[in-house]
């Protein structure tokens, strides 16, 4: 395992390394955390953890929550020189306005109720805290990926925006991220995952093993990772990091970064 100086922590000894996908969002977030004052933070659903170790370096002080047995142990693995961060398999019953922040990262499609669980989280937040998630963009492009990922929904900015002020936010700042390397990967990753779903009569929409497996499946992207790593792959990722910041504003990208505040009712 490795903590490397653009990727973050990395441990393809034990499967999971950072994919390119993954790296154009956390370069957003590791953006947006600067303005932030530290504090504590909820994690819900940190897969296997590795933006815990960025979030801890930084200087915030973290709890995680992973229902996925496989995830959560990775996630401990990956954090266990940061002895102060808790990573839970439920939550707890003290968490009822404990948070500064709450991070969901990909997590909320995965939801059935969204607006629901929205309002289940806002519960642990403290007054006026804040909330940062990700989603993914554009419902039209709903594809064999968002399947085996177990996904629900994919959000535009209208129905994003709509049901976080419904469930109780106000929205600070929005951004579509990943254009144009997150569009032609998951093209890429529509057409494989279509081949695998071929043979079957009906699509598991939402299902449960699949969310569990998302977050941590590095199957294909460990194979790839020595040319990711090496100079010219970092080159190319630097270049696609400076490229996605030319066209946030621009609902191209094919995920949405939200920062919201708690309302007050």
């Amino acid at each position: 395992m490795q903590n490397d100086s653009l990727y973050g922590v990395c441990a393809p000894e034990i499967g999971w390394v950072p994919a390119p996908r993954y790296l154009l969002r956390r370069e957003r977030i590791l953006e947006i955390i600067k303005l932030l004052p530290r504090g504590d933070i909820l994690e819900i659903g940190c897969g296997a953890g590795a933006m815990l170790v960025d979030l801890s370096n930084a200087g915030f002080n973290c709890t995680a929550l992973e229902t996925s047995v496989p995830a959560n142990q990775i996630a401990k693995e990956l954090n266990k020189h940061h002895q102060s961060t808790s990573i839970h398999l439920e939550p707890s019953d003290n968490w009822a306005e404990r948070f500064d922040y709450i991070f969901a990262f990909e997590v909320l499609e995965h939801n059935k109720d969204d607006k629901g669980i929205l309002e289940h989280w806002r519960e642990w937040l403290k007054p006026n805290g804040t909330m940062v998630l990700s989603v993914p963009a554009k419902p039209e492009l709903w594809n064999a990926r968002d399947v085996w990922a177990g996904h629900y929904r994919r959000y535009d900015r209208s129905s994003i925006t709509s049901v976080l002020k419904e469930a109780g936010f106000m929205i600070e700042h929005l951004e579509s991220y990943g254009f144009p390397l997150f569009n032609l990967l998951e093209s890429i990753g529509a057409i494989s995952h279509g081949k695998f779903f071929s043979r079957q009569k009906e699509l598991p929409i939402g299902d449960k093993f699949s969310t569990a497996k998302s977050g941590i499946d590095r199957s294909f992207e460990v194979r790839i990772f020595p040319l990711q790593a090496s100079r010219l792959g970092k080159s190319l990722m630097k270049f696609f990091f400076f490229l996605q910041t030319l066209f946030l504003k621009y609902d191209i990208g094919n995920g949405y970064i939200v920062t919201v505040t708690k309302n007050e009712r």
